[in-house]
C-alpha cells in the first residue's frame, strides 16, 4: 500500500507534470475526457501544476450533481492550456469499475456535453 503523500506524487511529480505538458502540446486536443473521480479531483483546475497558463474554469460547463463535492472544485469543467493560443476543454466521468456512475445517465450527459461544437475556447497565449 501507498502513503497519502507517495499516492498524490503519481500526479504532482515534476515528472508526471512535464509528461502531461508534453502530451498536451504534441497531441494539442480540443477536447479531454478524464476518467475516473480521483483523477479528476486531482487536476481539476489544477493552477499550481499550470503557473503560466493555468485551466481556465468553463462557468457554462456545469457537472452533474454527482460530481459536485462539498469545496465545489468539481462543479464546472476546465479548459486545459495545450499548444500556444489554444487550449482543450476537460471534463469527468466515472471510471468503468465504477459500474454505478459510469454507467449512471450523468455520464452521457458530460459526454454528450463535452462534444458538443459550440464551445467557445478561451483567447489567450
Amino acid at each position: 500500500s501507498t502513503s497519502p503523500a507517495t499516492g498524490e506524487r503519481m500526479w504532482t511529480s515534476k515528472q508526471t507534470l512535464e509528461g502531461f505538458r508534453e502530451v498536451l502540446r504534441v497531441a494539442n486536443p480540443d477536447r479531454i475526457l478524464v476518467v475516473g473521480k480521483r483523477n479528476w479531483e486531482m487536476m481539476a483546475g489544477g493552477t499550481e501544476y499550470f503557473p503560466k497558463r493555468p485551466p481556465i474554469p468553463e462557468e457554462g460547463f456545469k457537472l452533474p450533481r454527482i460530481w459536485r463535492d462539498k469545496d465545489g472544485i468539481n462543479k464546472i469543467a476546465y479548459w486545459y492550456p495545450t499548444t500556444p493560443g489554444n487550449y482543450a476543454l476537460c471534463a469527468p466521468i466515472y471510471h468503468p469499475a465504477y459500474p454505478k456512475g459510469f454507467h449512471a445517465d450523468a455520464t452521457s450527459k458530460v459526454v454528450a456535453q463535452l462534444l458538443r461544437k459550440d464551445w467557445e475556447p478561451p483567447k489567450g497565449p
